[in-house]
């Protein structure tokens, strides 16, 4: 009799032990499923908001922003992506390959979401005269990289500076 009740003690400890593991693991599967907090940009002063009109915008392997300035020049600030970091470190690349002056060129940059990345600001010719726009592009190693192009280095700085991001 003591024998069963022993047994029976034994099996019932060794079912609970098995349940609390399963519990614990099932825990922590939801939290690696639970959403993670996304870094968010900071709220931009309404004078900025105007200074860089939001125009237009198009996605597809990233996106595209269009903005008008005051004076009635364009700018443009986006993303462009590849399935894999190979081909969009290749085309990161070539990009830096096209500019025709290299300003700046920082290993260890944040980006306005606070990733660390590369960080180039290059005058890159972009239209069939060839007239350099202000490029700042910026990388991490993933599969997106960044970009700002405006008309001048000035502007494209100002932008940067001021997060005047549509989105």
């Amino acid at each position: 009799m003591k024998r069963i009740i022993v047994h029976l003690l034994l099996t019932f400890v060794a079912l609970i032990t098995g349940l609390c593991l399963l519990w614990f693991l099932r825990m922590r599967q939801n939290e690696d499923l639970a959403p993670k907090p996304i870094a968010i940009s900071t709220i931009t002063p309404q004078s900025d908001r105007t200074r860089f009109k939001p125009t237009s915008r198009g996605c597809g392997s990233g996106y595209v922003q269009g903005y008008e300035l005051p004076d009635g020049q364009t700018m443009m600030e986006g993303t462009i992506g590849y399935a894999s970091k190979r081909r969009t470190k290749k085309e990161y690349k070539e990009w830096l390959a096209k500019a025709t002056i290299i300003i700046e060129r920082v290993a260890e940059s944040k980006n306005r979401f606070g990733i660390i990345g590369e960080r180039v600001v290059a005058l890159v010719p972009t239209d069939s005269t060839g007239k350099a726009w202000a490029t700042i592009l910026w990388y991490d190693g993933g599969t997106y990289f960044s970009y700002i192009k405006a008309p001048s280095v000035e502007l494209a700085l100002e932008f940067e500076k001021s997060n005047a991001y549509a989105y």
